[in-house]
């Protein structure tokens, strides 16, 4: 074999495991780093939690003044206002007064107006009829008392 190619071959492959072993070193390296970096953020992880722990302290500080903050306007006078009214037309929601009022209220009046006239009409029927058999008992009676000789003449 020439020497001419061999020589070139080998210079290459040379150059790739230099190349190889410095990647390696980078690698490394980098590695280290990262294993330098794990504690750091390690610590970093531990302050945050005490930070959080120092949040929840100060979050029932501001929970204890509220209770007492609650504590005192529950205990202040409160002003009771009696209103004693009749509505006939509502402050608030008037749609559903309205549909009460013309829908069920008006319908039931109706009806005993109705029920009222129509026992007021029996009523009278019933008065009317008592009269009218009163009066044919009368005729009856008076026909029968009259002489059995004597004839009517209708």
């Amino acid at each position: 074999m020439d020497e001419e190619i061999i020589k070139p071959v080998l210079m290459e492959i040379l150059y790739e495991i230099k190349t190889i072993q410095e990647e390696i070193m980078q690698s490394e390296t980098y590695d280290d780093d990262l294993k330098n970096k794990v504690p750091l953020i390690e610590e970093k992880l531990v302050s945050i939690s005490m930070r959080t722990d120092d949040t929840s302290i100060m979050v029932y500080e501001i929970e204890s003044y509220l209770e007492s903050i609650e504590k005192l306007i529950k205990e202040q006078p409160k002003e009771i206002i009696l209103k004693r009214q009749i509505l006939l037309f509502p402050e608030y929601n008037p749609g559903p007064y309205y549909k009460l009022v013309f829908g069920r209220i008006l319908f039931w009046m109706f009806m005993f107006l109705l029920a009222y006239f129509l026992f007021s009409l029996g009523r009278q029927f019933i008065d009317n009829w008592r009269d009218v058999r009163q009066q044919e008992l009368i005729m009856e009676v008076q026909n029968s008392h009259k002489s059995p000789g004597m004839k009517i003449h209708k």
